[in-house]
């Protein structure tokens, strides 16, 4: 029998009704179509008529990638989102992230790294898409199994486009890593080497900003998970068959405190740098 994934909870059907009704005033603001919608935001115009009605609970990407495709203003901007908020609540799984498209997954990391101020990237295991090199990123994608092997040069192209984000003086990125993730081999030695230089490159540089956990220190409590906190409007989190995406403000509030925790014992600047560089030389040797 074929796997199917859980329906999304319930959401207030006022709320969808008041998230549609604003997304399709947002929309006739511009003369815009349907089909117009569709093609500029990039979600089918079948999918844009359910979420006006209210009859689907849409993704904060569905949301974020309507609003930027409407130019929609500051204060239209956080009074739809806090109704999407309220209205959406989303696990994704691997296997949905499949069916839509390894490319759709890149274009909405994208479009929240553009939207978003600042940026905390939790890493206890791994290095992110939006700080690895060519060559780590596809030997990742390799080991992982998660990608098919004809898909995983598209894939890798949108990591390295994303990185763009990076240069972006009004954006402020952060990074935290655990030597456990410093030290995963998660490719060959002479690749995790280079890896290493680049993450020193970037520490020493100072931006974006990279904090490192040793284990010579004291850690605030297990890293269990892998998460994002973009601004403090919601956090994804990783689980090894997908990831949630919260909005709660409570939840939010959460994962902001444990980056806290962590990065208030972690390596930064040119500590950082010393660090990964002697990890980049280890490697070397090996």
């Amino acid at each position: 029998m074929r796997a199917v994934s859980p329906p999304p909870p319930d959401a207030d059907t006022g709320t969808l009704a008041a998230l549609g009704n604003a997304l399709r005033e947002l929309r006739i603001a511009r003369d815009w179509s349907g089909e117009t919608a569709a093609r500029y935001a990039l979600i089918s115009q079948s999918k844009i008529s359910r979420i006006e009605n209210g009859r689907t609970p849409p993704s904060l990407a569905d949301v974020t990638q309507l609003l930027s495709a409407y130019q929609a203003s500051d204060e239209d901007r956080a009074r739809i989102l806090a109704l999407a908020r309220s209205a959406a609540r989303e696990f994704r799984s691997t296997r949905d992230n499949a069916r839509r498209g390894f490319d759709r997954k890149q274009a909405e990391l994208a479009t929240f790294e553009k939207t978003g101020a600042v940026m905390r990237h939790f890493l206890p295991a791994g290095v992110t898409g939006l700080l690895q090199t060519r060559d780590y990123a596809e030997a990742v994608l390799r080991a992982s199994g998660s990608v098919p092997p004809s898909q995983i040069e598209m894939v890798v192209e949108g990591k390295i486009a994303r990185q763009e984000a990076l240069a972006d003086p009004e954006r402020r990125f952060m990074f935290l890593l655990t030597e456990t993730g410093v030290r995963a081999r998660l490719a060959p030695p002479p690749v995790m080497a280079q890896q290493m230089a680049r993450l020193a490159d970037l520490a020493e540089a100072g931006r974006p900003e990279i904090g490192i956990v040793p284990f010579s220190v004291r850690w605030p409590g297990p890293p269990l998970n892998t998460f994002v906190v973009y601004d403090d409007r919601f956090v994804t989190a990783e689980v090894f068959n997908g990831e949630i995406l919260l909005h709660d403000a409570q939840d939010v509030a959460y994962h902001l405190a444990k980056f806290e925790q962590f990065w208030a014992v972690a390596l930064t600047g040119p500590d950082a740098a010393v660090f990964l560089r002697a990890a980049a030389l280890e490697y070397r040797r090996q």
